[in-house]
């Protein structure tokens, strides 16, 4: 172990043998993370893992109910995509016994495309969950204002009522905010990472701060434990204590680890700004 607190504990190991080990079973009320995916990036250790296994033993520990949140997306080689998003999110619910709540898109800018190729602007968002009937998701955390303010306005809307007929009712809306769509988009650099503490250096692929704080939003509660088995530079971690929740975190390296451990212990000891 890396590291241990009364909110914080990080794993040094691979991340199916410490779940395995370390993690009884129920114990977890949410999951978040990036796993390192057809080697793109150069981690510590390398980046292959056992996809079924740990969607295994991520089924076991999680809580009925409660979600694991995966962002993930596809190599291009040779002209082709890898398919790993797709074979992940079958293989979790034919063959491990997760079910898919919802396939959200997160939208950010990409690298120049080559010439055979359109530049890829977007990561896919899996929401599992374990059991019948998920637990809620926190909406209203991430609700955005609307385009044209139209609080107190009586205004028509289509609805579908049987087959092809569409009728009409009166809709007056209550708020000027509205309910985030299944795309999640972050411009530019804010928030993407805090570059003038250098952490970017030390490790290739930190999630987005924003993105992150905004998962745990949506698919935690105060006082939850949240897990991320891929933790790296520790994001989620640091994104989980200023919001009130606990956090596990394992990470095959050691080197990052204990960069995470650094990270979490002085980002949470500052006063916590989370710029979109």
């Amino acid at each position: 172990m890396a590291k241990s607190s009364d909110v914080i504990s990080l794993f040094h190991g691979d991340c199916v043998s410490v779940c395995r080990d370390k993690i009884p079973s129920d114990t977890i009320d949410c999951i978040v993370t990036s796993p390192p995916y057809d080697g793109i990036r150069d981690y510590r250790n390398g980046a292959s893992f056992d996809a079924n296994a740990l969607g295994h033993e991520l089924l076991r520990v999680l809580k009925d109910g409660c979600f694991a949140v995966v962002l993930i997306a596809d190599q291009k080689k040779k002209k082709q995509l890898s398919l790993t998003t797709a074979r992940i999110m079958l293989d979790w619910v034919d063959n491990v016994g997760f079910r898919l709540c919802d396939w959200l898109i997160y939208k950010r800018q990409g690298r120049i495309g080559r010439y055979h190729s359109f530049r890829r602007d977007h990561e896919s968002i899996l929401v599992f969950f374990k059991g019948d009937v998920p637990r809620d998701i926190d909406t209203e955390a991430l609700k955005k204002p609307v385009l044209v303010p139209s609080i107190g306005r009586s205004t028509n809307i289509s609805m579908r009522n049987k087959g092809d007929v569409i009728g009409k009712r009166k809709f007056v809306a209550k708020s000027d905010l509205m309910c985030r769509g299944s795309v999640w988009e972050y411009k530019g650099w804010g928030g993407a990472m805090p570059v003038s503490k250098g952490w970017h250096l030390r490790h290739p692929a930190m999630m987005r701060d924003s993105l992150a704080r905004d998962l745990v939003l949506a698919f935690s509660d105060k006082g939850d434990k949240v897990l991320d088995p891929f933790c790296g530079s520790g994001t989620t971690g640091a994104m989980c204590v200023p919001l009130g929740r606990s956090f596990v975190g394992i990470d095959i390296s050691k080197e990052y680890c204990d960069l995470a451990a650094e990270r979490i212990e002085i980002e949470t000891s500052q006063s916590s700004i989370f710029p979109v």
